[in-house]
């Protein structure tokens, strides 16, 4: 077969079966991913509140060898507490930042997958769905549900992302899992984004924040430490 001048094998072509083939494995692929950035995330926050941990109790340690060290005067002691409180201090703020730095990077990567748009030229109803919903959350979960229910009926998929856009801003859970299970292809990526921001977002119970309070305590300054 030719085509523009050049001779083409039918291996080329491919038949609507084997595209629809590729399109499903494309999409577990994607849907591997996203399981593999969530894993990864907490994998590397949690690595980094183990050290902002050890951080501390290392400084504990060094703290108490120096204050048990009797070839250390009281002025010497003091001097070198204070050097330690300062050493580990700016070790731990380095490390918060760099905790913070990777939280806000994972919950970008996240909502990106979440709301990212197949055509970028839908970007103008998606905003104007935004906009509209944001208006219509102000009368509450129902009012917001019936609006993604009606975008719903008029197939309008781009429109109702951007319902579910300000029902996540907004924490209408009940809308999110209605869109969910209305549009189940986008659902994991929810999901994957909705457990993170138990674990590490604005979404944490109070238990899990007083317990993130307490790993990533930084060291305190010894009461015998110069000022």
């Amino acid at each position: 077969m030719m085509k523009g001048g050049v001779k083409m094998k039918w291996k080329d072509f491919a038949s609507k079966e084997e595209i629809l083939k590729n399109e499903e494995i494309k999409k577990m692929n994607e849907e591997k991913e996203r399981v593999y950035i969530m894993k990864n995330y907490n994998e590397v926050l949690g690595d980094m509140v183990k050290k902002i941990k050890n951080n501390r109790v290392t400084y504990n340690e060094q703290v108490e060898a120096i204050k048990t060290d009797e070839k250390l005067t009281s002025e010497g002691k003091s001097e070198t507490l204070s050097e330690q409180f300062e050493s580990y201090n700016k070790k731990h703020i380095r490390l918060m930042d760099e905790l913070e730095g990777i939280k806000i990077t994972a919950k970008d990567e996240l909502q990106t997958n979440v709301f990212s748009l197949d055509n970028k030229k839908n970007m103008p109803a998606y905003n104007a769905a935004i906009d509209k919903a944001e208006k219509v959350a102000e009368k509450g979960n129902d009012a917001l549900n019936n609006l993604l229910e009606r975008f719903n009926r008029m197939d309008d998929e781009v429109s109702q992302l951007g319902v579910a856009h300000i029902a996540a801003e907004k924490g209408f859970h009940g809308v999110l899992d209605n869109y969910k299970k209305l549009n189940p292809g986008r659902a994991k990526a929810f999901d994957a984004l909705r457990e993170f921001e138990a674990a590490w977002g604005d979404n944490r119970s109070m238990e899990t924040k007083f317990a993130h309070k307490i790993s990533t305590a930084g060291p305190r300054r010894d009461e015998e430490a110069n000022n």
